[in-house]
């Protein structure tokens, strides 16, 4: 069995007086405690981070929800590619290189298999690229070439083999 603590001043409170008296800042510096089996931690939270442990433990946020703290420590993990690097990184100088690019990244860096025009001036936006003049116009263009494909009725698009080895081709050299 875990123990946890949050220690702040000597209030006795319902949680909603505490959260409450949180939200306002009136509460500051907190020392969070968790002891159990193999765990002693004792460390000093921010009022955000307080909060959070407070809305886990009454059941009000999900328990995978992710609280940094000042002392937390780098996962190491590899920071996210932005649109912009990603199309700057393949190159893509056209409209055409450029969505089918956008398509590519929504699948491979988002998980989404199909995108539509709105996702299209998006990315543009994303990248902090001047958006095409007519993307309709631009979409048939790299559609008509078959870089991407046209999903009846729903407007939503695919990246076709063609498409994603025309513009990765294109880092290649």
């Amino acid at each position: 069995m875990y123990r946890l603590t949050l220690i702040s001043c000597a209030l006795t409170v319902t949680a909603f007086q505490w959260r409450a008296k949180m939200e306002d800042n009136q509460v500051e510096g907190f020392k969070l405690s968790l002891n159990g089996a193999g765990i002693d931690i004792k460390t000093s939270v921010d009022r955000k981070a307080a909060l959070a442990v407070l809305s886990i433990i009454w059941g009000e946020a999900p328990v995978s929800m992710q609280v940094s703290t000042p002392e937390a420590k780098p996962t190491g993990q590899t920071p996210p590619v932005s649109m912009g690097e990603y199309l700057h990184e393949l190159g893509s100088s056209t409209n055409k290189e450029r969505i089918a690019a956008i398509g590519l990244y929504l699948r491979k860096h988002k998980g989404k298999e199909t995108f539509t025009k709105d996702d299209v001036v998006a990315g543009y936006r994303n990248a902090h690229i001047s958006l095409p003049k007519n993307i309709p116009r631009d979409i048939s263009g790299t559609a008509a070439a078959r870089w991407i494909e046209a999903i009846e009725p729903s407007g939503n698009y695919y990246v076709t083999s063609t498409g994603a080895q025309a513009v990765e081709g294109k880092l290649a050299k």
